[in-house]
């Protein structure tokens, strides 16, 4: 499965939810996004409702 999504438009959520400034240069900026993906995405078996965790980036 593959998801594509502008870097762009990740970015103003992220720094729109944090108040923050932020861009690729930003400290954090992998942690940041990882964790953005980990909070928002899952993968859902519908048969049994199995959640499953989504690969690190």
């Amino acid at each position: 499965m593959v998801h594509q999504f502008t870097s762009h438009d990740i970015e103003n959520t992220i720094a729109e939810l944090k108040q923050i400034h932020f861009s690729a240069a930003h400290k954090y900026y992998d942690l940041y996004i990882q964790q953005y993906f980990e909070q928002k995405f899952s993968l859902e078996k519908k048969q049994n409702k199995n959640t499953f965790k989504l690969a690190g980036i």
